[in-house]
């Protein structure tokens, strides 16, 4: 490119409205391509945020391009900070934009892009926003090669190769418009690109639900996952997380003080919750992808209300797990486990600018949006004449802790320095948030059971699969152990047709949940197994360094598997490796003194829980094989192996 000085004219004889017109354009084909990215994720809501951070932008661009179209030595420098930015932050990890690592990156783009297009446009038919719009479109497509790797966005940068070269070969001012047209084309090209199934949704292989000779009473489920009793209002949370479940527990509901999940990992304690089995009863027992279905030979609570004259339907926001290929669709007619506004690693413009869209970062649909297709499905859907079996899942409550707006300033203004990794001190404060944006979503749902007239009669529980650490014993999120912070959770049961508002201090288990509810609908149930245990914990069969360098710091083997039970107040944990911990829960309900045993308790500690291990040793099987795009999904979650 040349270079030439004159009042108007400064950069290869481009005047500054012409150079203001050319980075307008780039940002606009910036945009336009996250748009089609976000749209065709489902989050159509992240679209006038995207406009509302982008137009501003694109003004913004192209007031500084008309200035440096005007001094050359301005554009080297620009080019220079840029470049070094966009260096120094290379090799930190991909983070939300809040953090602003990839500002630079985006930077550097921008003004790549645009000197492109100023060149692009000289001397050939290519039109200077067009060739803008094309540079605009093609940055996004650089940064997700960048950080996925090659994908079928390789594709478009051979069609713009192409293009360039035509463009520069045939100069013909036909070429104009075919140029443009394909500039426009390039970011919905991309976005119709393939993707894999988002749902099972409404069944056409089962047959039409037993008919009842009287109608029995409604089941509404609601899990919410990775929610642990000690941060809910109504268990003595410290800040006012959930005033809708602390009403409904009040008004409506027994409040079981000592629930806890049978595993604090998803696939196995929702599998026990829905199967009235333990983990390593009902073989779904250990995460990551070497996790197993459920026993196609145990029935499913679905199934068993079917076989009665339910009409049966499920909403789950951990696509992870609670999926087809797990089992968990049996016996459901509507089956939605549709993602939902994931974006995998695309990073859109406006959030390097500062836009808190969460959509790429939480990889299933967000509360708000399980309540909706909940409240669209109840009030479209439902069959007047049978009864029903809804089961929800919420998956908020999970790592990465991005709670939306107003939410993510609840409890005050505190905002961690990078919301994908935040500093262990605040990790409370974000997971509290999130609880709040939960239960007013869960609040939401009962205010439009009431509408639609079925709350009343309905038996409603609401507990979680499994609780969440936030730091104790130096544990983060969960799994890896069987400490109450990861399995003592909130269970609240209001009786069909009546209101029950008391509290119960009986320990019960996920299974137990199983069996409680059969008895209150008229189902048989499998017996509980005497001797056994509250919780099971299998490791993941391969551990990544960051895993390895975690049991390294905390002292706690991070491949051995674990049972936990109660004798009075006392819990007991036993591992595969001969540790036998044992803390008092009335005195030290953090369990931070272990209590000192004898050696006759240890070795019958060890006796019962060998005796549990050899009665249900665990199966080890082919795992189900998982696509690319859900095991990102769940590395995004935390899940290794």
């Amino acid at each position: 490119m040349s270079f030439r000085s004159s009042s108007g004219r400064a950069v290869a004889g481009v005047s500054s409205s012409r150079a203001a017109a050319i980075g307008f354009a780039v940002v606009a084909g910036w945009t336009a391509f996250d748009l089609t990215v976000f749209l065709r994720s489902g989050d159509g809501g992240a679209v006038g945020e995207l406009l509302r951070w982008s137009l501003p932008g694109a003004l913004v661009f192209a007031g500084l391009a008309a200035l440096l179209v005007r001094r050359p030595l301005w554009i080297a420098l620009a080019l220079a900070l840029g470049a070094a930015g966009a260096w120094a932050s290379w090799a930190l990890p991909p983070e939300l934009s809040r953090a602003r690592l990839w500002l630079p990156r985006a930077a550097c783009l921008l003004l790549t892009a645009w000197l492109a297009a100023l060149w692009l446009s000289r001397g050939t038919s290519v039109s200077g926003p067009a060739a803008g719009f094309l540079g605009g479109v093609l940055s996004p497509i650089a940064i997700s090669l960048v950080r996925s790797g090659w994908s079928p966005y390789a594709t478009l940068w051979v069609a713009a190769i192409a293009l360039w070269a035509l463009s520069r070969a045939l100069p013909l001012r036909a070429l104009r418009p075919i140029a443009t047209l394909l500039a426009a084309l390039l970011p919905f090209a991309a976005a119709s690109w393939p993707g894999r199934a988002r749902a099972s949704l409404t069944r056409q292989d089962l047959s039409p639900p037993a008919p009842r000779a009287e109608r029995g009473p409604s089941l509404i489920l609601i899990v919410l996952d990775t929610v642990r009793a000690d941060h809910v209002g109504c268990y003595g949370a410290t800040r006012p997380t959930t005033p809708h479940l602390d009403a409904f527990a009040a008004e409506n509901a027994t409040l079981y003080l000592q629930a806890r999940s049978t595993s604090p990992f998803t696939l196995a304690s929702t599998a026990s919750l829905l199967t009235g089995l333990h983990p390593s009863q009902h073989h779904a027992a250990r995460p990551g992808s070497a996790a197993l279905p459920i026993r196609p030979d145990i029935p499913l609570l679905a199934e068993l209300l079917r076989e009665t004259g339910y009409q049966t339907a499920a909403i789950v926001a951990n696509h992870i797990y609670l999926n087809t290929i797990y089992g968990f669709d049996r016996g459901f007619e509507h089956f939605d486990d549709r993602v939902g506004g994931d974006v995998g690693k695309h990073l859109a413009l406006a959030q390097m600018w500062g836009a808190s869209l969460r959509a790429g970062h939480v990889p299933y649909r967000d509360a708000g949006e399980i309540t909706d297709a909940a409240i669209d499905w109840i009030s479209n859907h439902r069959r007047a004449t049978d009864p029903l079996f809804f089961f929800l899942n919420y998956l908020d409550a999970h790592a990465p802790y991005l709670p939306p707006p107003p939410f993510d300033r609840a409890f005050g203004a505190e905002e961690p320095i990078d919301p994908l990794s935040p500093e262990p001190a605040i990790w409370p404060l974000l997971y509290d948030r999130e609880l709040r944006y939960v239960d007013e979503q869960v609040g939401r749902l009962f205010a439009a059971l009431k509408a639609e007239g079925v709350f009343d009669d309905a038996m409603i529980v609401v507990t979680a699969d499994h609780g969440e650490a936030l730091g104790e014993h130096g544990i983060p999120w969960h799994n890896w152990h069987l400490f109450e912070s990861l399995i003592h959770v909130p269970l609240l049961v209001k009786p069909p047709g009546r209101r029950a508002a008391a509290s119960n201090p009986e320990p019960i288990d996920g299974s137990d949940v199983f069996r409680l509810v059969s008895r209150e609908l008229g189902l048989d149930a499998p017996a509980a197994v005497p001797g056994g245990v509250l919780a099971e914990w299998y490791p993941l069969t391969s551990l990544s360094p960051a895993q390895i360098r975690w049991g390294e710091r905390t002292g706690i083997d991070p491949t051995a598997n674990r049972v936990a039970w109660l004798e009075g107040s006392r819990k007991l944990i036993v591992a595969s490796t001969g540790e036998v911990q044992a803390f008092d829960l009335d005195s030290d309900p953090h369990e931070e003194r272990p209590l000192p045993l004898g050696p006759a308790e240890v070795d019958a500690a060890r006796e019962r829980a060998g005796a549990w291990w050899s009665a249900h040793p665990l199966v080890e099987s082919e795992a189900p094989a998982l696509d690319p795009q859900r095991l990102e999904a769940m590395h995004a979650l935390g899940y290794g192996g």
